[in-house]
């Protein structure tokens, strides 16, 4: 765990930040998420209320709840189901977000992506 920010200010929350240019920090928002399923983690709770803005880049943070798709502790296909639900939940904030840029934020081939990456029996369709 670390501080981002500045000496006079923490870093914002992306709900609270202007975006000068709005479709790179989208997509670098994107290619976090896939990053972290990459690793076995899906962010329960993600919105822009837990993405920070630090020197132009994304930082998401309370993951202490986050899923373990990679993981024992319940059925495989339980895990992917609430993974499943917790990114949809995720793309919807973030595409609401991004529209007031007039971004229409597709996310359908990144859920494929993820799901290709932790799901690989197929176990769970990924629809967005």
């Amino acid at each position: 765990m670390e501080y981002l920010g500045t000496a006079d200010q923490a870093a914002p929350q992306l709900r609270a930040v202007h975006l000068d240019d709005p479709e790179p920090f989208a997509r670098a928002v994107l290619e976090a998420i896939e990053s972290l399923a990459g690793g076995g983690i899906v962010h329960p709770d993600l919105s822009p209320f837990n993405i920070l803005v630090h020197d132009g880049r994304p930082w998401i943070i309370d993951l202490g709840q986050a899923l373990r798709v990679d993981r024992l502790g319940q059925p495989r296909w339980a895990r992917l189901e609430e993974a499943r639900t917790s990114l949809v939940h995720a793309f919807d904030a973030l595409r609401r977000y991004f529209r007031k840029y007039g971004i229409d934020l597709d996310t359908a081939p990144v859920l494929r992506s993820i799901f290709r990456e932790i799901d690989g029996a197929g176990l769970i369709t990924p629809e967005d």
